[in-house]
Order: C-alpha cells, then structure tokens, then sequence
C-alpha cells in the first residue's frame, strides 16, 4: 500500500515538475527574415549590439536576397517573423493560412522607391509598349500598378517583367527589359549603367510605401508584450545612430556593400519612424490596418497576359 501511495505522489511530483518546467521554459529562437534595404539594417545593428537578448528576446535573423524570397519563406515556415512593406504582409496573409501581425513600424520611403528606365524612356508615358521588370505580389507590383495609374495608364499598357532585384543588372544590361521597379542598395548599381535615369519614385505617392516587422501571430500567445519588446529595440537602434552616427552608418554601410555617402544619400529618401509614432500607426484603427484594407484592391490588379518568366536577354 504505501508503495501504491509513493508511486502516486511520485506520478504528481512528475507532473507539476514538467507543468512547471513547461511553463518556465524559454520560447524557443524567432527567426527574423531581412533583405537587404537602408530601413532595416538597425535592425542588424540591434542584433550585433545584443538588444534583442537585453529585451529578453531570443532573434535570429536570417537573411534573403529580396522581399519576394523573405515572403515566400514565412509562407512556408521557414521564418516566423519578416521585416517587408505592408504589400508583403496582405500577400503572405493571402497566401497562406499563417497569420501575420505588424508590430514595428520601421520607416515611411519617401523616394527610395523608384523606377528607373534606360535612354529610350524620356517619361513614364513613353513605357507604353515596352519591358518592365518587378516583383509580382511584392512592393514592385505596387509601385507599379500606382506609378501607371498616376500617369492614366495600366498593366495592360506595358509588358510587365517578373523578376528579383539581384537580376535587374543583367536584364538592363541586355536589353530586355527598358526599366525596372528598384530600391536600395540595388538601384544604386543600376543608376550607374550609362543612360539610366528616374521616371517615378516614392516621393510621388507619400505616406503610402511603409516598412514594418511583422510577426506570427502564435508568438503574440506566447510573448503577449512582443510588440512593446520590439518597439523599444528599435528605439534604442535609432539612439545608437542619432548618437554615434559615423560609427553606426560605417557598419550598415559595409553590410549593405555601399559607400557612406552613397548611404547618407539614400537615407535621405527614408524617413525613420520614431517610438513615439509607434501607437498610432499599429492602432486597431491606425494607419496600418487602412492601408492593408486598401491594398487588396491595388494587388487585384493582374497583367493582362502571363509575366511569371524572366525574358531571354537579345541574341540567346
């Protein structure tokens, strides 16, 4: 009998130890997708600098060439969380069952966004008939639909061009296609193949190209005050570069294969969002959540005819 009673208590003991232990356990690593844009290179910095493990987060970031390649991986639950503009979020969402939720807003592009055309494109208007490369169901697609339509023209009016942004070298250098939908640090490359010039940018659309980290929604189960944990690793990024400026833009420079004049420039068409700003733009009315409402009409918008090959550059 009383080895009957010890078991018992043993079994309980057992199992408030690993209720217990369950309970206490530390959540298990995020793993952050990034692609190479000015906006979220703090976001390297916040992770070399330890502030995520000072917030009691444990982040691995884990790195892609573009945001289609970073979309694609959370769709599939290579990633939990993403740094992307809010294009990137309506389409994971869209395409998947998993469930984002923006946490962080990081920063407004307000003319790092461009599209860039060679010598025969004078204006946005002389595209029509012609080859554009960007990303399909990405901020390209956007930038795109939005450019076109500011101009009184749409997809069916060009030929649009699938591709990623490691790829515009070569399909501009070919030939293929007469423009391409960009942003730092590749579109700094492609304005220096000769002939190349501006035709649209973000500063023609204000306000509407917002860069955040968003985050699957089981972690917010899991780390209830993840957005105020994020939030407060960003403001301690940006203190870091508002107070050791030379020392922070050297390191995102070198990261991001730029200049630091080549950077300082390209930061000039960001405009950083603050921790003070924080509130407003994730509000269950803000400014986020309208514009992820508003982009399902924008990201219906299709081409006319299949864009999902990249074009065979002239004399292959």
């Amino acid at each position: 009998m009383r080895i009957t009673n010890m078991s018992a208590a043993t079994g309980l003991w057992l199992l408030a130890t690993l209720t217990t232990g369950c309970s206490e356990a530390k959540p298990r690593t995020l793993r952050l997708g990034l692609n190479p844009w000015p906006g979220y290179e703090l976001l390297y910095v916040a992770a070399e600098e330890g502030l995520f493990q000072s917030a009691g987060l444990d982040v691995k970031i884990v790195e892609f060439e573009s945001l289609t390649d970073t979309r694609h991986a959370y769709e599939v639950g290579q990633i939990d969380a993403l740094a992307s503009t809010l294009v990137e979020v309506h389409a994971a969402m869209r395409n998947s069952e998993r469930r984002l939720k923006v946490v962080l807003a990081t920063d407004y592009s307000n003319g790092a966004d461009e599209i860039l055309a060679d010598e025969s494109v004078a204006t946005l208007a002389d595209l029509r008939g012609k080859a554009i490369g960007y990303e399909r169901d990405s901020l390209g697609h956007y930038m795109l639909v939005r450019a076109l339509g500011a101009h009184g023209m749409t997809l069916a009016d060009v030929k649009p061009v699938h591709t990623d942004q490691t790829q515009i070298l070569t399909l501009l250098g070919s030939g293929a296609v007469a423009a391409v939908v960009t942003y730092p640090p590749h579109s700094i490359a492609a304005a220096k193949l000769p002939g190349m010039h501006r035709i649209f940018s973000s500063t023609e659309i204000p306000g509407e190209i917002l860069d955040v980290v968003s985050v699957d929604e089981e972690w917010l189960e899991q780390i209830p005050d993840l957005a105020l944990r994020f939030q407060e690793v960003w403001s301690k990024a940006l203190g870091l570069l508002a107070n050791d400026n030379s020392k922070t833009l050297s390191r995102m420079a070198k990261r991001l294969r730029l200049t630091n004049p080549e950077l300082e420039a390209t930061l000039q068409g960001l405009k950083m969002v603050g921790i003070s700003e924080q509130a407003t733009l994730l509000s269950r009315s803000g400014t986020v959540q309208r514009a992820l409402t508003g982009l399902a009409t924008i990201l219906s918008t299709k081409p006319p005819h299949r864009d999902d090959t990249r074009p065979t550059p002239p004399g292959k």
